[in-house]
């Protein structure tokens, strides 16, 4: 028996006419398969997991108590564990890779110089990464409490409903709830109402628009985009430039969560 495939304006085929969307769809699903694919020597007992997104191997410690003070060791027994990569690692990984590159166009001008590239006095450059450890721990602080405010609404409600009190039951929830609530008010105003500075125009037709400070911080945090991802979103073309001041702009806002740079002391007489 053969089959014969008609398209939408009556031409048949006696082969099927759309093979090459098969081979992509494939590809697509063996690179899915293959970002989602535990590195070589994690733990067995890890699958492979799509929805987890992409991941890297990551060594589980184990603090032990020494007559020298506690010691932190590597604990391979069980395998590696996986990390799930977020927008701040991505970040770091795209920095780290196209370090060598700028490293050799440093080189390149040096040597179009007649400079020497090493040697002693030569101050090479070094990889600086794109966000200090204290701004990327402030990141995923604001996107835990977050989520754990969009998460809190159900359970508190749940715990509430039995009417129980005390310790430990949905007063205490409550509580801890407001907390979070006061606390994210507090990062909110520190991040302030103002719009990335130093970038071009909008566009008269739409198709670029302005990034307020507060959407650039809640699209890397909490939905995990990276610069060029939240560039892309507001119709911004990736290029150095833009991406460069979206994350001097992040970094200020980081900073200010933190607490610094929120008021310059004046000088008295």
């Amino acid at each position: 028996m053969s089959v014969i495939w008609v398209n939408s304006i009556g031409t048949a085929f006696t082969r099927y006419p759309y093979r090459w969307r098969l081979e992509d769809e494939r590809r697509s699903c063996a690179a899915v398969l293959e970002r989602a694919t535990p590195q070589e020597g994690a733990s067995p007992e890890i699958p492979i997991a799509p929805a987890r997104g992409a991941c890297r191997t990551a060594v589980p410690t184990e603090a032990v108590m020494t007559p020298s003070g506690p010691r932190v060791y590597a604990d391979r027994s069980s395998g590696l564990r996986v990390h799930r990569l977020d927008a701040w690692d991505r970040m770091h990984s795209a920095a780290r890779r196209s370090f060598p590159a700028r490293l050799g166009r440093w080189e390149a001008e040096r040597r179009a110089k007649g400079l020497p590239v090493e040697g002693r006095g030569v101050r090479r450059p070094v990889f600086v990464p794109p966000f200090t450890v204290g701004q990327v721990e402030m990141g995923r602080d604001y996107a835990a409490l977050v989520e754990r405010l969009a998460a809190s609404g159900v359970r508190c409600c749940s715990l509430e409903r039995t009417g129980r009190g005390g310790p430990g039951t949905g007063l205490s929830v409550s509580e801890a709830v407001s907390r979070d609530m006061a606390r994210l008010r507090v990062l909110e105003r520190r991040v302030g109402a103002g719009v990335v500075k130093d970038c071009m125009r909008p566009s008269k037709g739409g198709m670029r628009s302005t990034i307020r400070v507060a959407d650039l911080v809640r699209s890397v945090c909490v939905e995990e985009m990276t610069l060029a991802e939240v560039a892309r979103r507001h119709g911004w073309a990736k290029n150095g430039r833009i991406v460069e001041i979206l994350k001097r702009e992040l970094a200020g806002a980081l900073e200010r969560m933190r607490g610094f740079g929120l008021a310059v002391p004046r000088e008295t007489s």
